[in-house]
């Protein structure tokens, strides 16, 4: 374990010392290095660069998330509800689903375009280009600030290095990238002083996620003193505020039978603080040392560490930005849950623009010199941070194939002869009959429909269950091995099997009248 902690995130040192000794040495000084600011780029050759770095991340994590669906290995937890939640507001106008458990009225976009084009592609490549487009205001704030086109688009390519990144595109899909996006368009009409704007962009930041409502006030309070647009800033954190204490004191509560289930649920990620704000509160005075107990997680630092040290702690050097990480630190740490302070997800994106930001505003206090020096090393950094705890085609991880667990594996980007029988199997189910589902076990066409569980909920209720011995074994969404066992003995009892083979199992319920299956095939 420390063998592979130092590896991952510690070997980045010894390469930045060499690296560096390459590009400086008596063989490349610094005026003919490659990095070198002095011969900077003009506009038309830095923006055909810029577009080409951008298309090439579009390419590359385009076509590794349509592969991953493809080859069945994306997850009904998140791509599976997230689909369903878009289905019905597309095509059955249940508005509801904006705002029932997370509240994300944003989707409302993503439904106007699966309604025109209602298909799992979509939404991975809406994702997919929603990231690219954040690099736009990210360059254009660095080409302000910095006043170097070659610098500007060093910014970017290490923006699509950035690990916490690329796993915001690749972990299924979630509406958080749009946030990323939104906050770099936010900070670039602050800078242009297009009021208007930047109101408008802040009130579109408000509708991705509940959890992201505190950095959006923060980022109006910040609006208030730093650019001393006063009714603007008051107007974007009121309105953050109310829509987050709305949600979490009527929306979750008359959806969850009168609780909010973040809170107040037994085995909840904050559970632990209170089950109400006022006790949360008290826990914080009181009995702070329950606090400090859940903060002193080695992983929680870990998740800290890899987030700032692929851009060598240079946003560090703009505190007033950075400081706007605070609310979403503050909800991911004090969470017991481990996915909340995982890199490998989508969690990050709601920290991910304010770093960059503060990244370029750290930069700017940099003299040329300097600059170049320092463009250089994240460079290397985060090629390296790429490589050891990356997804990308460089990565260790990507290559690696000997691991039980490894959802990044090229070869989980490939359709094989066990990916095709699932297919067979789902090709079996009608529609609109109900479906539990195996958490691992994912096509669109099981999300297209009104019912859908993910197993083993409701899974005695359900018309059809599939499920795949196979793949991993979960039970929501959590990996059970013994449990799943457990239930797939029980399964009988209810169900009838309908289709076996290479560990694929379709069970249709016992009292269910005969229908005649659909054999079109999802598409691949």
């Amino acid at each position: 374990m420390t063998i592979n902690i130092l590896f991952k995130y510690l070997s980045f040192l010894p390469v930045l010392a060499l690296g560096l000794a390459l590009l400086y040495s008596k063989y490349s000084p610094l005026k003919r290095s490659f990095f070198s600011l002095d011969n900077d780029l003009d506009t038309a050759r830095s923006q055909k660069l810029f577009w080409i770095i951008t298309g090439a991340y579009l390419f590359i994590f385009g076509s590794m998330s349509c592969l991953r669906y493809i080859s069945l290995h994306s997850t009904i937890a998140d791509l599976g509800f997230y689909e369903n939640r878009i289905w019905q507001i597309a095509h059955n106008g249940k508005y509801e689903y904006l705002i029932n458990g997370h509240f994300s009225p944003i989707l409302f976009m993503h439904a106007l375009i699966y309604k025109v084009v209602p298909s799992t592609f979509t939404l991975l490549i809406l994702q997919t280009v929603t990231i690219v487009l954040a690099s736009i205001p990210l360059y254009c704030l660095s080409n302000h600030h910095l006043k170097n086109n070659k610098s500007s688009l060093f910014v970017v390519i290490i923006f699509c290095l950035f690990t916490a990144v690329e796993y915001n595109n690749l972990f299924d899909f979630h509406p958080d990238h749009v946030f990323i996006a939104l906050i770099l368009l936010c900070f670039y009409f602050l800078e242009t002083n297009k009021k208007g704007w930047f109101l408008f962009t802040a009130v579109l930041s408000s509708l991705v996620k509940e959890p992201f409502l505190f950095g959006v006030a923060a980022l109006g309070v910040y609006t208030a003193i730093r650019y001393k647009w006063y009714k603007t800033g008051f107007c974007v954190s009121t309105l953050s505020v109310m829509l987050f204490f709305i949600h979490a004191k009527i929306i979750l509560p008359h959806y969850y039978e009168g609780i909010n289930p973040v809170i107040q649920s037994q085995g909840g990620s904050y559970s632990y603080l209170g089950n109400s704000f006022s006790g949360i509160i008290k826990t914080f005075i009181g009995n702070p040392l329950i606090v400090i107990k859940e903060l002193m997680n080695l992983k929680k630092f870990l998740f800290i560490y890899v987030l700032f040290a692929p851009l060598l702690f240079m946003p560090f050097l703009s505190p007033s930005t950075l400081a706007l990480t605070v609310p979403s630190f503050a909800i991911q740490l004090l969470s017991a849950c481990p996915l909340h302070y995982a890199i490998n997800n989508h969690y990050s994106a709601s920290i991910i623009p304010f770093i960059f930001i503060s990244f370029v505003y750290g930069l700017k206090k940099l003299s040329a010199k300097k600059l170049s020096i320092a463009i250089s090393s994240v460079c290397i950094v985060s090629v390296w941070f790429n490589i050891t705890i990356g997804a990308s085609p460089i990565s260790y991880l990507f290559w690696e194939y000997t691991k039980t667990v490894n959802p990044y594996s090229f070869k989980n980007y490939m359709v094989s002869s066990h990916s095709r029988k699932i297919n067979t199997a789902i090709s079996m189910i009608p529609k609109g009959v109900s479906v539990c589902a195996q958490n691992s076990v994912y096509t669109s066409r099981l999300a297209k429909r009104d019912i859908f569980y993910v197993f083993p909920y409701e899974y005695e209720q359900a018309d059809y269950i599939i499920l795949d011995e196979k793949r991993l074994k979960y039970v929501g969404d959590h990996i059970d091995n013994e449990k799943y066992d457990i239930l797939l003995k029980e399964i009988p009892k209810t169900h009838t099997i309908v289709f076996q083979d290479d560990g694929i199992y379709l069970f249709k319920k016992k009292a269910l009248l005969s229908l005649i299956p659909d054999k079109n095939n999802p598409e691949f």
